[in-house]
């Protein structure tokens, strides 16, 4: 029997990947082909990269400006006495603190156009019927919020007319609609200065790296002393 002493082989191009014959054995190799699918992997992979690095930008930014939207506008937050839990909820963030400018429980405007009474039973149409008082306030509105809710971080106010002490109108639903700031805490404030001619350098103190900080100007005072 002939041996072959070097392999010879006859190479045929079929869709994309190469198979060889050899002489001796009459067998068919087909080499492992290449993937297309690698490259698109990569590119995939670069590109949700470069989205999810925009996204942890786009976050960051975010953050300080709901921060600094937070402790230069006012506030504004309202509950329904029909509602579930039927509290009213005010929240600050960090370093700050709740400062009340003003407080509503009763009804100002009409059932169509804020706290809607049964409107899982009564159509719209049907409540504009209804015969409630538009100008009802109890009066230890502003009081009872500053008592609960002042110089704090966090609060919650019962939206009932218990809380409240007389119900101003008995046969009307109520809501509690209270406007708000978040004050910076003035106690925990650094103080900085320098001689004519020279800079000032303002750094936020070291932490964790998932804490975020911002530096926040309160007071700038210029004197021209010598």
């Amino acid at each position: 029997m002939k041996q072959a002493t070097k392999q010879q082989y006859d190479e045929v191009i079929f869709d994309d990947a190469t198979m060889t014959y050899s002489d001796v054995t009459n067998e068919r190799q087909i080499p492992r082909k290449r993937s297309r699918l690698k490259p698109l992997l990569m590119l995939c992979r670069i590109f949700l990269i470069i989205q999810v690095s925009q996204l942890f930008s786009l976050a960051s930014g975010d953050y300080y400006q709901g921060y600094l939207n937070h402790i230069i506008r006012n506030q504004t937050s309202s509950a329904c006495e029909t509602s579930v839990p039927g509290y009213l909820f005010i929240r600050c963030p960090q370093m700050t603190t709740i400062s009340i400018q003003g407080a509503m429980y009763g009804r100002k405007v009409p059932s169509t156009m804020m706290c809607p009474v049964y409107s899982s039973i009564l159509s719209p149409a049907a409540l504009i019927g209804i015969k409630e008082n538009t100008n009802c306030e109890a009066e230890t509105s502003l009081a009872k919020t500053v008592t609960v809710c002042q110089d704090k971080r966090v609060c919650q106010l019962l939206v009932h007319p218990r809380e409240f002490g007389k119900d101003p109108c008995p046969d009307t639903s109520k809501y509690l609609t209270v406007t708000y700031k978040c004050r910076l805490k003035t106690e925990s404030f650094r103080k900085r200065g320098s001689c004519r001619d020279a800079s000032v350098r303002l750094r936020c103190p070291r932490g964790a790296a998932s804490t975020p900080n911002v530096i926040a100007v309160y007071n700038v005072t210029i004197t021209d002393n010598p």
